[in-house]
């Protein structure tokens, strides 16, 4: 079950884009290397770590649970599932990102699909 928070906690590292989804929190820095965060449990809902993954984006965005877009900062669009690990409690970003055709400098993913900002897709 979902619990609500009760204030801001600071979380150690230096990202320019978070975006959080079910199980999961994913940020770009300002070298555009990506991170998820690991550790995320019920009783330590900031999580432990951040854990560098291949490729470079310029933001990025998850949706509920199992799919995380970005874009980078030639406006290409990339896409990678997320999955459980560390026994079936918490996601990871794990395989290869694979890129969409079109071009943005934003991309949201939610129920309707893929939502285009900024640019043409």
């Amino acid at each position: 079950a979902d619990s609500a928070g009760s204030d801001w906690v600071q979380v150690p590292g230096g990202l320019k884009w978070v975006s959080s989804g079910r199980d999961i929190v994913v940020g770009v820095n300002s070298a555009d290397n990506i991170y998820y965060r690991v550790g995320i449990t019920p009783a330590n809902p900031t999580g432990t770590d951040w854990v560098q993954v291949d490729g470079a984006l310029s933001q990025i965005d998850v949706d509920g649970a199992y799919s995380v877009v970005g874009a980078n900062s030639a406006s290409g669009i990339f896409k990678i599932r997320s999955c459980f690990s560390y026994f079936w409690t918490q996601r990871a970003l794990t395989g290869a990102w694979q890129q969409i055709s079109g071009g943005l400098k934003v991309v949201s993913k939610g129920a309707a699909g893929i939502n285009a900002e900024y640019g043409e897709f």
